[in-house]
């Protein structure tokens, strides 16, 4: 090597065995030197070869990303029909539930006690004066499949004096205060009475289709002009009222209740109006 240069030695004709000395010359050697490069390119056939090799591994890793994919949703599909079905069995759940409770609630408000009230009408013989004792009495019946258990009603006849005018407010809305304060009367007297009546183990039941009459005490009395302003109908004048308060149960052992109010119109005809409050049965 010579500069960076390989130099090959080439030896003409075969080596000779050494001649002793005085005798023949050996052939003289002959030094050439050669320039060149190292060829370390692949050859065209082992280029075509690594990217055949190369095609084949793309194709087989773009098949291996599509069958992650297809396994990607093919297990996507299977969760989304799993919940659905989860999310279907829960509603059909729920839905027989709520129908059945439906079917439960509906055949206890059918078969259970409906007690009502009707025919409301003064007992007081005819021929009204100031300062008598008034009393009205109306029919309670119970309009329902099953008995009304311990049944207690309290009834009263009330007189609203002319109201005094308040700015901006109708008569109807006095109307509807004055009776919130009489119901509430009734329903405190009514739990005084079962009170006293609990130790005596008093007992009222009233059977389908059963009926009773229920009165006031005749404690109402009314002055001379408050008979002429109820004689008189005055829209803006008094008026009497004629309210009840009935509590029971079922068999069930539930609390019902039914309030009605009624107002008279007309004295000398005895014409009742149902009032727009204080009639429910729950």
């Amino acid at each position: 090597m010579v500069g960076g240069k390989k130099i090959l030695r080439l030896e003409g004709g075969n080596d000779l065995p050494d001649k002793p000395a005085g005798g023949r010359k050996s052939k003289p050697e002959h030094n050439v030197l050669v320039h060149g490069t190292i060829q370390t390119s692949p050859s065209p056939d082992a280029g075509k070869q690594h990217a055949a090799e190369r095609k084949e591994d793309t194709a087989a890793h773009i098949a291996e990303r599509d069958e992650d994919g297809r396994r990607e949703t093919k297990k996507f599909r299977v969760e989304v029909v799993t919940l659905a079905s989860v999310i279907i069995v829960a509603f059909l759940s729920f839905w027989q539930g709520y129908s059945a409770q439906r079917t439960a609630d509906s055949a206890i408000v059918d078969q259970r006690p409906y007690v009502v009230v009707k025919n409301p009408g003064f007992s007081t013989p005819p021929g009204f004066v100031a300062n008598q004792a008034l009393s009205a009495a109306v029919t309670v019946t119970n309009i329902g499949r099953t008995p009304a258990i311990d049944v207690y009603d309290m009834v009263d006849l009330v007189y609203l004096p002319a109201p005094t005018p308040v700015p901006g407010e109708q008569v109807i809305v006095t109307q509807k205060r004055f009776t919130d304060v009489a119901f509430d009367t009734l329903a405190a007297n009514e739990r005084s009475s079962r009170i006293a009546l609990k130790p005596l183990s008093a007992e009222s039941d009233l059977a389908p289709q059963g009926e009773y009459f229920s009165a006031n005490y005749g404690t109402t009395k009314l002055s001379q002009s408050e008979f002429e302003d109820v004689r008189s109908n005055n829209p803006v004048g008094g008026a009497l009222f004629f309210v009840g308060l009935i509590t029971y149960t079922d068999a069930n052992n539930d609390a019902h209740r039914t309030e009605f109010c009624w107002y008279l119109i007309s004295l000398d005809k005895e014409f009742w109006r149902r009032c727009k409050f204080h009639n429910i049965i729950r």
